[in-house]
């Protein structure tokens, strides 16, 4: 008889489905940009074929301050499979300087005769928790001045660094002349 029947099936395959990235890291905090942790490894899956492309991007939005330790930087990953399907995370690292400087060298209170006897100012110097460090300034103060040989001199130092923390130390200077 010779019939014959065709009948045509039609699939379509259409991954509309996007990838999975893995490994992304939750946002974290640090205190000084050199603290900034490097990019994880992170890697995608797949539902279609063996894994997805990832590329990596960094962003350094604008500083909200002229602090170099007051930053978000942002790691932006992106996972593309062969049908375009995208899939997008990110890490924010907030970097924030809330310590302040610590003063190095400031001398003891001390006690002297005569104003001729006041010792010069000492060279402070200040060490900062960033590597951006921080500057000192100098202030000298005269309180209880009833005479040349009965006062007390401050000296003051502050030390200041780049996000504004600051730490300041005295050094107390007693003048009395208790020689008759």
């Amino acid at each position: 008889c010779g019939n014959t029947a065709i009948d045509t099936q039609r699939i379509v395959v259409r991954d509309t489905i996007a990838p999975m990235l893995l490994g992304v890291p939750n946002d974290t905090m640090v205190v000084c940009i050199e603290d900034i942790p490097a990019p994880a490894p992170v890697t995608a899956n797949d539902n279609c074929n063996s894994g997805a492309r990832v590329i990596f991007e960094m962003q350094v939005p604008p500083a909200d301050s002229t602090c170099i330790n007051g930053k978000t930087i942002l790691y932006i990953w992106t996972a593309i499979d062969s049908c375009g399907n995208t899939a997008i995370d990110t890490q924010r690292i907030v970097v924030r300087d809330t310590i302040a400087p610590m003063l190095l060298g400031v001398p003891n209170d001390t006690m002297v005769v005569c104003i001729e006897d006041v010792p010069a100012p000492a060279s402070v110097t200040a060490m900062d928790n960033c590597v951006s460090g921080a500057r000192v300034e100098f202030t000298q103060t005269m309180i209880d001045s009833t005479c040349e040989n009965g006062m007390t001199i401050l000296y003051i130092w502050t030390a200041i660094d780049s996000c504004m923390n600051m730490s300041r130390d005295t050094q107390r200077i007693v003048v009395r002349d208790t020689i008759a």
